[in-house]
């Protein structure tokens, strides 16, 4: 049975909802894996989600490099927008591991979404250390930013175990030496976290 130090969780896909693929699949009039694709390649997003670009200049480029007929202001607001929540049972599910984990969150994220998901939803008091790509200017799957984890927290990499929705993020993660798992849901999550043996809180 494995015993981490830490387990430490991607927030979109896996806790909250992000419908960012289907709203500008939707709205560009392109397939859902055409859109995921251009957003996983999209380099304006990638500065926006490492704290280069302001939300002001993310949404004219971002309309500028998919060629879409959108204002950037009205982009902008859709970006916003496409944060849809926590997944049912997710804030409560992370609030009861508290007792027994260190609990760390780890998210490709820019300063729009993740003031959306502080103030209304409450997510930085839920995690006692908070990763933001915009933050710490890396990005999954970067094994760069495994590594600034783990050292962040004191800790060898096979002392962390890491949720995250994205196969090619839940593989550079494995070989960074996190044990990392690809999960969907809350649901998914409890049932990699019963197998697992909580190690004794300790201050710090």
């Amino acid at each position: 049975m494995t015993s981490p130090e830490w387990l430490v969780f991607d927030l979109g896909g896996v806790l909250m909802n992000f419908i960012g693929v289907q709203g500008l699949s939707e709205f560009a009039g392109w397939s859902e894996a055409d859109t995921s694709k251009k957003l996983v390649e999209s380099s304006v997003l990638r500065a926006f989600e490492t704290g280069q670009l302001t939300p002001a200049e993310f949404s004219e480029r971002f309309v500028r490099e998919l060629g879409l007929d959108v204002t950037p202001a009205e982009m902008l607001h859709r970006w916003a927008n496409w944060e849809a929540g926590p997944m049912p049972g997710a804030l409560e599910y992370v609030e009861s591991l508290q007792a027994n984990w260190r609990l760390a969150c780890l998210s490709n994220t820019s300063i729009t979404h993740w003031e959306r998901l502080c103030g209304i939803h409450g997510i930085d008091t839920l995690f006692e250390r908070r990763f933001t790509s915009f933050e710490i200017g890396l990005h999954k799957p970067d094994p760069k930013i495994f590594a600034h984890v783990a050292d962040a927290l004191g800790v060898a990499p096979g002392a962390i175990t890491y949720f995250d929705d994205r196969h090619d993020i839940v593989s550079s993660a494995n070989r960074y030496g996190f044990h990392a798992y690809q999960v969907c849901s809350p649901r998914e999550v409890a049932a990699v976290v019963q197998t697992l043996e909580p190690t004794p809180l300790t201050a710090g």
